[in-house]
């Protein structure tokens, strides 16, 4: 066995990619993008002058997210690519940071449901994080309480990782418009659509969370999620360019650029194949298999529904990502069933809802690749797993 075959080997002893239940990142992609793909490779993206034609590539890019984001009307508005939403997390507190003064240590305020992605950026940039409850019935008393003289953002989840629970978005940027009136001091929302951004604008035209609302200073999604895009490719976007930061200019290659980002090593592949599905489906076609995932998500909710032991979390009609989640009414069925999913060829995880939370659920996330065959096979799957 040659060496390609023997790695070959080793990868296909994994359960597949396309059968993770639990990931929200993409695990196929069309067959032309992907035979494409590899023609892409030796392109760094940061090289915008040697390769102008992805630099136009991922300026049409932006241009969409800007349409669905509604910023296309601000003039000042900026948004950049980059290494999936983690850095663009980072540049995001990281500009938080740069744009207030406060006496004492800058903290942000997240829910104990938001990405760890946030403990990661606050821990490098020496922030203090404050985790609370996004709850809408006590939302008022738990801003009050948080919210100090040396608070400089607050982040919100636009589809959280546990249940894909929409955020509160506009009733946080309601309570800043008072807090605002009352103490004469802006606090900006971080929007963390990492899901959501690719969900809600097709979903959930109505819904405001974007920069729509006036303390939405910032937003990041994934192109990797449900963009349609293999990891690793994230967006992050501003209101105004100045609230950014500062562009360093670079003179080591052809001409002298502008970059703004972390890494100066990034694989341009992802964008154009980001500029390739947008290219292809574009709103109508997003809207439509974003349509099609809830469809999706109903079938599988609707499977679960006929078993007695366990209670499905997901089906209320609260704005959410289209993933499936339950409970078990006895504890050990958690471990019981994952591993039975595992027999069955399937990875469904159980979590905790939040850190702040010891309830724990499983979690199925219908992804835009989930074919016909594979949902009949999973919703027969079900029922057998759960013949005990």
């Amino acid at each position: 066995m040659n060496l390609i075959a023997e790695i070959k080997a080793s990868l296909n002893e994994q359960i597949a990619p396309q059968c993770n239940l639990g990931t929200y990142t993409t695990t196929l992609m069309d067959a032309d993008v992907t035979n494409f793909f590899g023609s892409l490779l030796p392109y760094n993206k940061v090289n915008c002058n040697e390769y102008p034609a992805i630099m136009k590539m991922e300026a049409e890019c932006i241009k969409f997210f800007k349409c669905i984001f509604h910023c296309s009307d601000l003039p000042k508005s900026f948004g950049v690519s980059t290494n999936g939403s983690s850095e663009a997390i980072l540049m995001a507190c990281l500009s938080l940071k740069r744009g207030c003064r406060t006496p004492g240590t800058p903290n942000i305020i997240i829910s104990d449901s938001a990405h760890s992605s946030w403990i990661n950026a606050t821990r490098i940039l020496n922030i203090e994080l404050k985790e609370v409850s996004f709850d809408s019935a006590s939302l008022e008393t738990i801003l009050t309480h948080a919210i100090d003289e040396n608070t400089i953002g607050i982040g919100v989840t636009l589809g959280t990782t546990s249940t894909g629970i929409f955020e509160p978005v506009d009733e946080i940027n309601d309570y800043l418009d008072n807090y605002q009136k009352k103490y004469g001091r802006i606090i900006p929302i971080h929007v963390d659509a990492a899901s959501g951004g690719f969900i809600a604008p097709f979903q959930y035209p109505d819904l405001q969370w974007d920069f729509r609302l006036k303390n939405v200073f910032s937003i990041n999604v994934s192109g990797h999620k449900y963009g349609m895009v293999y990891p690793s490719i994230g967006w992050v976007f501003w209101r105004d360019k100045s609230l950014a930061g500062q562009e360093m200019k670079i003179e080591y290659l052809k001409d002298t650029f502008s970059h703004f980002g972390i890494n100066f090593s990034s694989p341009a592949a992802y964008v154009v194949a980001q500029y390739y599905n947008l290219r292809m489906f574009g709103f109508i076609g997003y809207t439509e298999k974003t349509k099609n995932l809830f469809k999706i998500k109903s079938l599988i909710e609707s499977e679960l529904s006929k078993i007695s032991f366990l209670t499905i979390i997901s089906d209320s009609g609260t704005n959410r990502l289209p993933v499936v989640c339950w409970t078990y009414n006895e504890n050990y069925l958690f471990d019981v069933i994952t591993k039975k999913f595992e027999e069955y060829g399937w990875v469904v995880p159980c979590c905790r809802i939040s850190r702040g939370n010891s309830t724990r659920c499983c979690r199925i996330v219908v992804r835009h690749n989930l074919n016909t065959e594979s949902i009949d096979k999973l919703i027969g799957d079900i029922a057998l797993i759960h013949r005990l």
